[in-house]
């Protein structure tokens, strides 16, 4: 946890996917204990959903997008931010299941091309 805060308060963003139930130690999620360090704010989680998915934004605007999933729910595709005006949306998947890397990787070019953002391809 105070690693992901080090970064956080660096300006790298996170994606964290938390399928751990919460514990004593943290109540409500490890997003809230992470985020309380960056911005107080009230976290609670609905009902049948204690896992959680959470992107952070850092830079100029601190943002966090949070969801919430309970056991048995599809996991949903989460923003990954290259920069604070660019992210792409990173599925999770199971093992053996195809990568997300070379979605991921098309993905990054074509809304860079789109955001007339140079991208160097190393792949």
């Amino acid at each position: 946890m105070d690693k992901t805060i080090a970064l956080l308060r660096a300006g790298i963003h996170v994606v964290i996917i938390d399928l751990f139930p919460p514990t004593e130690r943290d109540p409500f999620g490890i997003h809230k204990a992470i985020w309380d360090e960056i911005e107080e704010e009230d976290f609670v989680f609905p009902a049948g959903k204690d896992r959680i998915l959470v992107s952070y934004e850092t830079g100029g605007v601190r943002a966090a997008y949070v969801e919430p999933v309970g056991v048995g729910d599809a996991l949903p595709d989460m923003p990954l931010f290259l920069t604070n005006d660019l992210h792409v949306m990173t599925p999770p998947r199971p093992r053996g299941q195809r990568s997300p890397q070379v979605d991921i990787k098309e993905n990054i070019f074509s809304r860079a091309a789109a955001n007339h953002v140079e991208v160097e391809r190393k792949c």
